[in-house]
């Protein structure tokens, strides 16, 4: 009986642990579909566009949330081969900290956006649904540090305005918001970009 209930309790493992993973990249894959608005997730396609686009943002320095969103605005149409290379990049530029890590991934990321925009010719989806769902799938605005580092200190001095902008700007971070775009719609600024406690979470 003993091994009986020992080998029950390891197919019983063995069920949870395959389940779980093949659930956890069932996940995985829709996540990384929608972000990038594609019709459909295969490792072969899309898995190889999104681990070339993940060790393009690491070396580039990119902002992940920033590129993401600018990802959707990015369209098959008005992109073609004999679009200018700096045309090209223009769509992912507020995303970058460093120009310098940008510039030296340049042909790198040429490369990937022609690849991407040519998948999404050959998928033919709808731009206005594709933009939809990548919008869904990629916020616009997140809490950063240096954000709500200005909303306190206002407020310790008796102002709530900023407090309240922000409840407004987080209630919908998806919108676009285009009044508070040049406020909160960028990289973390310079002077914080080192400051211990606000870096990290920025």
């Amino acid at each position: 009986e003993g091994d009986d209930a020992d080998g029950s309790i390891e197919r019983f493992q063995s069920l949870v642990q395959d389940g779980y993973k093949a659930s956890v990249d069932l996940k995985l894959g829709e996540m990384r579909r929608a972000k990038l608005g594609l019709v459909a997730w295969d490792e072969d396609g899309a898995g190889s566009l999104w681990t070339s686009l993940s060790a393009l943002m690491q070396k580039s320095r990119a902002d992940y949330t920033i590129l993401f969103r600018q990802l959707s605005y990015v369209s098959a149409a008005d992109l073609s081969t004999d679009t200018p290379a700096e045309a090209l990049l223009a769509r992912l530029s507020p995303a970058f900290y460093c120009d310098k890590a940008a510039a030296e991934a340049r042909d790198e990321w040429i490369n990937w956006l022609r690849l991407y925009v040519s998948r999404l010719r050959d998928e033919g989806r709808p731009e206005l649904e594709r933009t939809a769902e990548m919008q869904a799938a990629s916020p616009k605005y997140i809490p950063r540090e240096w954000i709500l580092v200005g909303a306190y200190e206002a407020a310790e001095a008796g102002d709530s305005s900023v407090l309240e902008e922000l409840l407004g700007l987080f209630s919908a971070p998806f919108d676009e918001h285009p009044h508070l775009e040049a406020k909160y719609y960028r990289t973390t600024p310079a002077e914080f970009r080192k400051k211990a406690g606000v870096s990290y979470f920025s």
